[in-house]
């Protein structure tokens, strides 16, 4: 994938202010319902948005950190390296809303079971305006050559991989919470 670096950011943002907008029309919703699971081994609403929460708890430093220590002078043009843009696209749904392949969650990132409450949407939308931040914070330095570690600690990602790997992935859970919604009203 080979894109203009600011035009890449402001789609990102776009995307990021859509999943936002998802969220924020789950503060209405009562939390019996966002506890309901469609069935005893998925997910409910608040499950999905704290499994988020989980990953923005890590990435959101990682990627400020990253930023702030990049020595590295904004590109023009943003290339993806082959693994990032492999498992960035794996993220993304297909045009349907469905999804390529389930994927398996790291068990220190499944919130199955957790106490919630509605304030883990609120939680989410606070994290998801941080990333805004970021991202327009991401046009000063170098998209391909600022590196970001993932949560598996031995591999990094470019800035510009991290930043569309955590927003495809928000984007693929915001899905799921529709999906969830539509089986448990």
């Amino acid at each position: 994938m080979k894109q203009n670096s600011n035009t890449l950011i402001d789609e990102l943002i776009a995307k990021s202010k859509d999943i936002i907008a998802d969220a924020a029309a789950l503060e209405n919703i009562p939390d019996e319902i966002l506890k309901t699971r469609p069935d005893i081994k998925s997910w409910n609403v608040l499950e999905c948005l704290e499994h988020m929460n989980m990953y923005g708890d890590y990435y959101l430093q990682e990627i400020n950190d990253s930023i702030n220590k990049s020595k590295y002078k904004p590109d023009t043009i943003f290339k993806s390296g082959w693994f990032g843009n492999y498992s960035v696209n794996s993220m993304l749904p297909k045009k349907d809303g469905s999804t390529n392949w389930p994927m398996k969650t790291f068990p220190d990132m499944d919130p199955h079971g957790s106490a919630l409450s509605n304030n883990t949407v609120s939680r989410f939308i606070t994290q998801m305006n941080r990333l805004v931040e970021l991202l327009d914070k991401s046009r000063a330095v170098s998209l391909r050559k600022t590196k970001c570690k993932l949560t598996i600690k031995w591999l990094k990602f470019s800035l510009g991989d991290t930043l569309r790997f955590m927003i495809y992935h928000n984007y693929r859970h915001m899905l799921q919470v529709k999906k969830i919604l539509s089986a448990v009203k």
